[in-house]
């Protein structure tokens, strides 16, 4: 009777146990499955960013050649500007002496004539070019300046992207393929 009772309660527990190994290999088998599939998404995702970066990377890229081009394009500006600067420089004095030796004459030559008035509006005119080109030298500085930041800050954005694609690529991607999992 007691060992009848014992094979008995023995076969239930053996059954519960092959039962409970059923779900236990159940919820494995789910568990595994569930992890590939997020192994398959995690990839995906990742590809999905390793691209999005090398895009923007291409990006910057090449909005630094424009702005390149740019810094070039304002300095050779700059330098014409100085040139065109300096060949005012010897007509404004001519302009400057003459007018200041005008008005040094003796006392009856000493008038205001049309040649006087001449030189007074060549005076102020040259004068006027000159201020227009060094405001305008000033405005191409000030641009030039900005286009070196900008300048800077993509390659400081380029150098980031290339150290992201380093790690994302090169360093996880080669961990997460030597973690292959048999699927």
């Amino acid at each position: 009777l007691i060992t009848d009772d014992n094979i008995c309660t023995t076969e239930q527990e053996r059954i519960a146990s092959a039962t409970l190994c059923q779900v236990i290999n159940s919820i494995l088998d789910q568990t595994q499955q569930d992890m590939m599939k997020q192994r398959k998404t995690v990839n995906l995702v990742f590809h999905k960013r390793i691209q999005e970066i090398k895009d923007a990377k291409k990006s910057l890229e090449e909005h630094l050649q424009e702005v390149i081009k740019e810094v070039a394009a304002q300095e050779s500006n700059i330098s014409t500007l100085q040139e065109d600067i300096h060949t005012k420089t010897a007509p404004m004095q001519l302009a400057h002496t003459r007018l200041h030796n005008r008005s040094q004459r003796p006392n009856n030559e000493l008038v205001r004539d049309p040649v006087q008035y001449q030189l007074v509006h060549e005076v102020n005119q040259i004068d006027e070019s000159v201020q227009q080109l060094q405001k305008h030298f000033l405005q191409v500085e000030a641009t030039l300046k900005k286009l070196n930041r900008n300048q800077l800050v993509l390659e400081e954005d380029i150098a980031i992207k290339t150290n992201s694609l380093m790690i994302d690529a090169d360093q996880c991607m080669a961990l997460r393929k030597q973690m292959n999992t048999p699927e």
